[in-house]
């Protein structure tokens, strides 16, 4: 579907959120996120929007302080997004999402065993430590070598990796402030928290372009 050159998505939300009314799609503007449309599902839990962009990153979400119902979109003028929400992850429908997009998707399909267990908490209650910090290493060896397909989109393809490093510290960050059955000592860090470097992080412009990026980077300190 095309109505103009705007920008359109058209998506199904059936995530189990009882605060799912309604959805927002907001730009990411010096790191917070600034409302550009809502819209109120019905009974059949799909719905759209269409909106002019300037490139960036976009979030559809329930929240906008919380992270459980959040997911991040690249946009460039003209494109066009199908996607769909459930049990707290999301896939792209059809073949009309961009290539950024579909880098986008690949890469949240990499993060969601962590995402589940740090920022999805109604989709794994039970998730302590023990489970969460094994697993943090295992992932962090695998974005080493981690590959994403190159765009055509210079813009893009020179800030997503900025994007997956700051989504890394993010979810991996954010674990350790949300309350869990169990707590670790000082010896139990995996390695990876130690190699976070914050003043690297800080020195791009990509805590302007995260959602709340600046808050990362302070949770990234402690």
């Amino acid at each position: 579907i095309v109505i103009s050159d705007d920008n359109y998505l058209v998506f199904t939300w059936s995530n189990p959120n009882p605060r799912s009314n309604p959805l927002t799609l907001s730009k990411i503007v010096d790191g917070e996120l600034v409302r550009v449309s809502s819209y109120t599902l019905g009974e059949d839990k799909k719905g759209y929007f269409t909106f002019p962009a300037t490139e960036g990153f976009y979030v559809l979400a329930t929240e906008t302080v919380l992270p459980q119902s959040k997911y991040v979109f690249y946009f460039k003028p003209g494109d066009k997004l199908n996607v769909d929400v459930a049990n707290y992850t999301y896939t792209l429908v059809g073949k009309d999402n961009s290539k950024e997009n579909v880098e986008m998707e690949k890469w949240h399909t990499f993060m969601y065993p962590l995402e589940l267990k740090s920022f999805r908490l109604m989709g794994d209650k039970t998730s302590t430590y023990k489970d969460f910090f094994p697993m943090v290493d295992k992932k962090a060896k695998e974005m080493e070598s981690y590959k994403a397909a190159k765009t055509k989109n210079d813009k893009f393809d020179e800030v997503f990796p900025l994007y997956r490093e700051y989504n890394f510290v993010d979810v991996t960050s954010y674990f350790l402030f949300t309350p869990r059955m169990a707590h670790p000592s000082k010896g139990d860090y995996p390695k990876y928290y130690k190699t976070i470097d914050v003043s690297k992080l800080s020195s791009t412009e990509m805590g302007l372009n995260y959602p709340n990026g600046i808050e990362v980077l302070k949770k990234a300190q402690h």
